[in-house]
């Protein structure tokens, strides 16, 4: 983990954009990092949320059922934000 990297790599994303450097800083330092393999669900819709995540590398596929089945309806890239919403609004999740 390189923590000027990681600040400067969540500069790329619209919510942190205008931070200063040195929150950018903090936010990095105080950001646990996670890996998830192919196939991995990181939350599903309804849940709980208590936790925003940023694709560092990568990419994350949403499906609207558990099985992950089909198509996704969206694929998210890398240097994407997936879950604020519900860490913001307190509100339930919707699946990666």
């Amino acid at each position: 983990m390189d923590l000027f990297k990681d600040a400067e790599q969540l500069r790329e994303i619209p919510l942190f954009a205008r931070l200063e450097p040195t929150r950018l800083e903090l936010l990095a330092f105080s950001s646990e990092e996670a890996s998830f393999d192919d196939g991995d669900i990181i939350f599903t819709m309804n849940s709980s949320s208590d936790s925003a995540y940023v694709s560092m590398s990568g990419q994350a596929e949403v499906f609207l059922r558990k099985e992950a089945t089909g198509e996704p309806i969206a694929v998210l890239p890398a240097n994407d934000l997936v879950g604020e919403m519900g860490v913001i609004g307190n509100q339930p999740g919707l699946p990666p």
